[in-house]
Order: C-alpha cells, then structure tokens, then sequence
C-alpha cells in the first residue's frame, strides 16, 4: 500500500502551485514532487521561457520577459498541469 501511495505522491503535480499571479519579477513554483519542465508561452504560442524545475520550490527570474498574457505549462514525466499568468 505505502509503494503505491508514494508513486501516486510523486506523480501528482496537481498540489503544484504558481504565485503570484499576477507577477512582476519573480514566480514562485512551489510543490513539485519530483524535476520538471516548465514552458512558458506568449498569446500567440510562442516559446518565450524554458526552465528545468527541482523537486520542492523553485524561483523563476522573468524580469526580462515583456508584461502581458502568458499560459504555462508544466511536464512531469506524462503529467501536465497548464494555466495561465498576468506578467506585470
């Protein structure tokens, strides 16, 4: 029972948070139980951001990036988890 709780744990991105939103330098990736890839896109689907995250928080410099709309999209092995960001 416990191998399978833990692989369902470690496999679940769904507990991930992102704040804040919206953000003006800094957004926080907070509860990821295991690496990931966040992709960052603007309105028009363009790739604007690629980060590899660890496991636990992760701080994300997007001061360089233009204010606007963005959508994200966090991969955990097969798992996804998008949304969407005001960068200010």
């Amino acid at each position: 029972l416990s191998t399978t709780t833990n692989t369902r744990i470690q496999n679940d991105i769904s507990s991930l948070k992102i704040y804040p939103n919206p953000v003006q330098e800094k957004l926080i990736c907070s509860g990821l139980p295991q690496p990931a890839e966040l992709k960052l896109f603007d309105i028009s689907a363009k790739l604007v951001l690629f980060k590899k995250l660890t496991s636990g928080d992760n701080i994300i410099n997007i001061s360089k990036i233009n204010s606007g709309f963005y959508f994200y999209e966090i991969t955990n092995n097969r798992l996804v988890k998008k949304g969407k960001i005001i960068k200010r």
